[in-house]
Order: C-alpha cells, then sequence, then structure tokens
C-alpha cells in the first residue's frame, strides 16, 4: 500500500481520490534512441490499457497522431519515432490542487520497456501505438549461465555468481538477492518479512541449468514457492518481498455509497483442491528414497476447514534436499499458502486508487439492495 509516511503518495492526492468529480493526469514520458531527452506525451494520449500482475506486467498505449508527428518526430532522421528498447514508467494520478497538491500529483509505477510500435490508421484518426512489457517479462528473457550471465570478478563476494548448485550456502532471500541484483542489476530491498522460511536459518539445496538453461523468472519463481511470501515490484527496477499472511488487517475499503466508491463488485469463491500438502523430504543423495541412513521424512500440512466442507484431496510433492522435519513441514505449509490465496477471486471496477498495489487486502462494503 502506498503511503504518505513512505513517501510514495501525497495526502493531497490520496483526498483527491474521495473527490466526487477529479480529473485524471497521466505522465508517459519517453527518451528517445537518439538521446534528445524525454517526452511527455500526455497531450497525445488517446488510450492506455495497462496490466500489473503477479508475474507478468504490460501496457498498450495509444498515441494522437492525426497530424502525422510522429511520422517526422525524430530528431536525427527527420523520419518516423523509433521507441522500441527504450525504458520508462507510466506515471499515473489526478489534479490534487484543489487539496493543497499539485495539477500533476501522481505516483510512479513500475518500469516498461516499449518492445515494438505500429502506426495505425482508421478513418478519421491516426494512432502511434506502443507495446511494452515489464521486469517480469525482462526476467523471462534472461537466461542464467554460468560464466557468463552476473559478476564474474568476484565482486559480489562469491565468485562465479551461478554455478549449478548452491549447497545449503544462501537463504531464498539470499539467492533472489544474487539473482535480482548480481544478475540483473536492479534492487532487492533489504530486512525481508519474517515468514520464518526467507530469510533463515533455512538454507536450501538449489540446482539450476540442470539443461536445458533456465531464465531469472523461473529461478525466482521456485525461491518463492520455498516459503510464503512473494516479489512485488516497485518503482526504478526494485523489487520488495511482501508477506500477506502477517495480519488480517485489510489496506483499502470500497463502498457503494460512499467514498471510496466502487462501481462493480463480483466476487467467488473456491474450494481448495488439493487441500492436503504431503512433502516427501530427505532423499538418499545416491538416488534411492528411505533407506537406512537417509529415512523418509514427510512434511504436512492441511486445512481442516476445506476438508471438512468437502474431502481431503491430497497432493504429494518432492523436495530431497531437504533434511529435517521442520523444513518438510516448512515447505508443505509454504505450498498451502500459495494454494490458499487463489481460494477468493473476483472483479473489482472503481475509479483509479493510487495507493493500491499488488497483493494488498481489499474490501467490499456493498450497501445496494437494501431500503
Amino acid at each position: 500500500m502506498r503511503t504518505v509516511v513512505g513517501g510514495t503518495i501525497t495526502q493531497a492526492l490520496i483526498d483527491t481520490q474521495k473527490d466526487a468529480t477529479r480529473t485524471p493526469y497521466i505522465d508517459i514520458s519517453i527518451d528517445d534512441n537518439d538521446g534528445a531527452g524525454a517526452v511527455n506525451y500526455w497531450s497525445r494520449l488517446e488510450y492506455v490499457e495497462y496490466h500489473e500482475e503477479a508475474y507478468r506486467d504490460r501496457a498498450i498505449i495509444g498515441l494522437n497522431n492525426r497530424d502525422r508527428y510522429f511520422d517526422t518526430a525524430d530528431p536525427i532522421t527527420g523520419g518516423l519515432l523509433d521507441l522500441d528498447g527504450e525504458e520508462f514508467a507510466i506515471k499515473l494520478g489526478y489534479d490534487s490542487s484543489g487539496n493543497g497538491g499539485t495539477t500533476t500529483d501522481t505516483v510512479t509505477y513500475p518500469t516498461l520497456w516499449v518492445k515494438s510500435h505500429q502506426i495505425i490508421s482508421d478513418p478519421g484518426q491516426c494512432i502511434y501505438q506502443i507495446y511494452a512489457e515489464g521486469a517480469w517479462m525482462r526476467l523471462r528473457e534472461q537466461k542464467v549461465i554460468a560464466g557468463v550471465t552476473g559478476n564474474q570478478d568476484g565482486s559480489d563476494g562469491d565468485g562465479v555468481l551461478y554455478g549449478n548448485t548452491f549447497n545449503r550456502t544462501h537463504t531464498p532471500y539470499g539467492l533472489m538477492e544474487l539473482i535480482i541484483e548480481g544478475g540483473m542489476g536492479w534492487t532487492l530491498t533489504d530486512s525481508p518479512p519474517n515468514d520464518g522460511i526467507i530469510d533463515g536459518p533455512f538454507k536450501p539445496v538449489f540446482e539450476i541449468n540442470q539443461m536445458p538453461f533456465e531464465n531469472a523468472a523461473a529461478l525466482l519463481y521456485r525461491l518463492i514457492w520455498m516459503t510464503k511470501c512473494y516479489l512485488r515490484q516497485k518503482a526504478s527496477k526494485v523489487f520488495e518481498v511482501v508477506y500477506p499472511q502477517t495480519s488480517d488487517a485489510v489496506d483499502e475499503t470500497y463502498y457503494s455509497d460512499q467514498a471510496n466508491w466502487f462501481i462493480e463488485y463480483a466476487g467467488k469463491t473456491i474450494l481448495l483442491i488439493p487441500n492436503s500438502i504431503v512433502v516427501l523430504a530427505n532423499q538418499d543423495p545416491d538416488g534411492p528414497w528411505n533407506t537406512d541412513a537417509y529415512p523418509l521424512i514427510v512434511g504436512t500440512a492441511s486445512d481442516t476447514d476445506q476438508i471438512a466442507k468437502y474431502t481431503e484431496i491430497v497432493q504429494p510433492f518432492k523436495a530431497g534436499s531437504i533434511n529435517t522435519q521442520k523444513d518438510a513441514d516448512d515447505r508443505a505449509a509454504a505450498i498451502l499458502s500459495k494454494l490458499k490465496a487463489e481460494i477468493l477471486g473476483g472483479r473489482l471496477v472503481a475509479p483509479h486508487d493510487c495507493q493500491v498495489e499488488l497483493y494488498d487486502k481489499l474490501q467490499v462494503q456493498d450497501g445496494r439492495g437494501f431500503s
């Protein structure tokens, strides 16, 4: 949740969002490939479709080209403006001057890169359309190869950044840090919330690139599933660890009859299937299971309420390198927590709220239908 105390939103913008009438402001400033400087295309904006999802973000932006401005806007060649590959961030907000703010009061969203552009000509209009993708798509593109990607001069303190196996040398958070900061050159915020797993004492045996070569997103996804936490993108290529299960507190409430208003809400709950997780651990390094030297360890986690509603549906997972009961139980609990997060789903349509971020907990108070 963006907060005034955190320096990520102004109080004037928060107050303006609750006004019955408000004037939106969208800053889309993009440099060009010739280094002429960023241009804010707000005055030409026809539409923006921006999706910020758990492991993917993307945007489609349409700019007015009826005067054929973009056909000759390249500062060097005088031809069609080429923005492909450029890095930028959408800034969304409102004119908050009526509440003591500014006419261009915004918050900055996660970084995007222009992947393509096209000219669209229809009767009565001409559009310069940009398609852009965010950090998770960039992570999918980046393969992690020992001796090729990452710092190879030992400056990260670990010598070659990516070997094929990290044998209980780093916590899940430490491995995420190597990928995000060492491999990508981005930032992972310090002091992650404590779910009892992500930053100690557990240190996994983490094997990568057992052919084919993996990308950075796949590695991060595997690490996230070891924990009860998630990774949330911030502005300026920053990631932070969030742990939604630490509190039942609601981040934002929307109402049918007062600010913050919502227009439409469709909620759905589903049965949790599977509702019982079994983790098989302590595999013999030579391959067999349940030997004298390496007796089988079984970690479990289940949701008794969901089992009572339906029946027990068991899903086994293998985690052969785990060698303690606690770590096996923690892994089962982590997997179950990810599955439980998907029980409640829905669609909320509301005026844009600049405070809300991915993984925030929202509540709806609906008074419709009551006399």
